[in-house]
């Protein structure tokens, strides 16, 4: 009942700021935590799927690739993080995304990306309860492995993916390359960023 209320709410009110109750925001995240935790870190997505960059709290954005792509429950939307901080709405942004990704789990794929990580949250005041359960990349149909950030030197099997423990310890590590790493043109092999 939460979800559907949350997803009319957002439906009716448009691009404006919403207002939540805690408890439902409560119940919303205890879900999406649930929901997250079923999932392995490397997500397999099937293909054909919309490959969505940062949102970054654009909530007017969010809306157009829905619009624009398909709705979340006819159209599967693979997402690379960087849902709050920086724009206006990143709290209807990450409420309509979660309300989507648990009443269409099969549509609606979300990885994490580096304004998921608690550091990033606190400084740009963003710190919800979910951050670390994020998934870091997924693999669409063994075709296409996307992620926020880039390759690592550590990464050497898709399985090196499979086996990064949540939540995340940032302490030099795979998770971090994978999150963090930026690609640079003309660079060769890999070097401190």
């Amino acid at each position: 009942l939460v979800l559907r209320e949350l997803i009319k709410k957002h439906l009716l009110a448009g691009s404006t700021r919403m207002e939540y109750e805690l408890p439902d925001l409560h119940q919303l995240l205890t879900m999406a935590k649930a929901s997250f935790q079923k999932v392995p870190t490397l997500v397999e997505v099937p293909c054909p799927v919309n490959i969505c960059g940062d949102i970054h709290g654009q909530y007017d954005d969010l809306m157009r690739i829905f619009a624009s792509f398909g709705l979340p429950f006819k159209v599967r939307h693979l997402f690379l993080g960087d849902y709050v901080d920086r724009g206006r709405h990143p709290l209807e942004v990450i409420v309509r995304l979660l309300a989507c990704k648990i009443q269409f789990p099969k549509f609606v794929f979300l990885l994490r990306g580096n304004h998921e990580l608690f550091h990033i949250n606190k400084t740009y005041g963003f710190a919800v309860e979910i951050r670390t359960r994020y998934r870091i990349q997924a693999d669409a149909q063994g075709k296409i492995l996307c992620m926020h950030g880039d390759l690592s030197p550590e990464l050497n099997s898709l399985n090196d993916i499979r086996n990064v423990k949540r939540p995340l310890r940032m302490v030099k590590c795979l998770a971090q390359d994978l999150l963090l790493a930026d690609p640079e043109n003309g660079a060769k092999g890999f070097q401190w960023n």
